[in-house]
């Protein structure tokens, strides 16, 4: 189960986004980008205390989603909301019933939703 979910994981966080337009503006998108960080945060670091690896929920994966729609400053200033969650889940008791991988997928396909005005051009 968790082999499928992580690749599940790295399947969303890899493909390219196409959807309508929206209207998000960048300051409720960069509060927009906290919090989904911060949630990532809370599930990888709930995931290591139980002894499971979503290594595609790390920092870098985290970041590099980040990266298409956020310039570095922005980055910093969400990547900074994964760093409290997993600081603040870190060494809790296993809790199974808080890791909810399936809720934090659809949050992950909301974002990329809204964060297609945003997203930036590729360089090489």
């Amino acid at each position: 189960m968790i082999k499928f979910i992580t690749t599940l994981l790295s399947f969303i966080l890899h493909i390219p986004v196409y959807a309508q337009q929206s209207s998000t503006t960048q300051k409720p998108f960069i509060a927009t980008s906290e919090t989904l960080a911060s949630e990532i945060g809370k599930t990888y670091q709930r995931a290591k205390n139980c002894g499971h690896d979503l290594s595609n929920l790390s920092n870098l994966n985290t970041s590099n989603l980040f990266r298409k729609y956020l310039n570095e400053n922005e980055i910093k200033i969400v990547m900074q909301q994964f760093e409290r969650s997993v600081t603040k889940e870190n060494g809790k008791a296993c809790n199974l019933e808080e890791i909810n991988v399936q809720t934090l997928i659809s949050k992950i396909g909301n974002y990329m939703r809204i964060a297609v005005p945003h997203i930036r051009p590729q360089t090489k």
